[in-house]
Formats: C-alpha cells, structure tokens, sequence
C-alpha cells in the first residue's frame, strides 16, 4: 500500500457540529480502515456540539489555541500541546475559551461500520451557541 497524503485546504469543510470539520484520513479517501483523522477549527468561543461516537475511541490533540472540553461530570480547559482521550458511548462538547482561532486533530479507532452511524449528535447547532 502507498502513503497517501491529504491536505485540509484540498477538502470542502464541513459545519453540521459547528467551526469547520475537515474530514482528511477516512476509508473512503484512503485504503487504512483502522481509524479516522479529522481538524476541528473553532473560532473565539465557537462550539462543536455535544456528541458521542458509539464504536470509537476518540482521541484529540489540541495543535493550536485553547478550549473547554466539557463531559456529564465536568468541564477542563485545554491548551496548545495537550492530548485528551475519550472513550466510546462518552458525551462531550468542544468550545473554543480562548482569543484566537483554536485547531484540534481527532483520530478515531475502530471505525463505526459506515458514516452514517458513526457520531449520534446530542445538541441542535441552532442552540449551540448559547451557553451551558
């Protein structure tokens, strides 16, 4: 199998969970079928919804700014160079606490058995800009 390489500025963004998803490393872009990779960028205080992935494991590193990751129990702030795991079936919610653009990569493993499956989205984005 070649390496395959994926540049986020090559990918159309996607904004159904708030701030900009680029979905990079998936079975449909290249031959691995282990895992996913994707970019979450959010804006000063921006929001990606609250969220659970019920057959992956989540693991995110925050690679630029600063967030508040919020589960049922608590919320912790995040900055630049801080890995965080989150395992499946756990609900959580990203925003952006900082002054400047914030930039998370997430790999998830094992992979759901197709997209349509693979996240169960807990908050409306019409709402989710107002504070919890």
């Amino acid at each position: 199998m070649p390496i395959t390489t994926v540049n986020r500025h090559t990918i159309a963004p996607c904004h159904e969970r708030g701030g900009e998803m680029h979905l990079l490393l998936t079975p449909e872009k290249v031959e691995g079928q282990s895992g996913s990779l994707e970019t979450v960028t959010l804006l000063p205080g921006e929001i990606f919804a609250e969220h659970y992935h019920p057959y992956s494991d989540e693991y995110l590193y925050v690679a630029q700014g600063q967030a508040n990751i919020t589960d049922e129990c608590s919320t912790t702030t995040v900055l630049a160079g801080t890995g965080i795991f989150i395992p499946k079936h756990v609900p959580h919610r990203i925003q952006n606490s900082g002054i400047t653009m914030t930039i998370i990569v997430s790999f998830f493993t094992p992979l759901a058995p197709n997209r349509t499956v693979e996240c169960v989205l807990l908050e409306d984005m019409l709402y989710a800009d107002l504070p919890k």
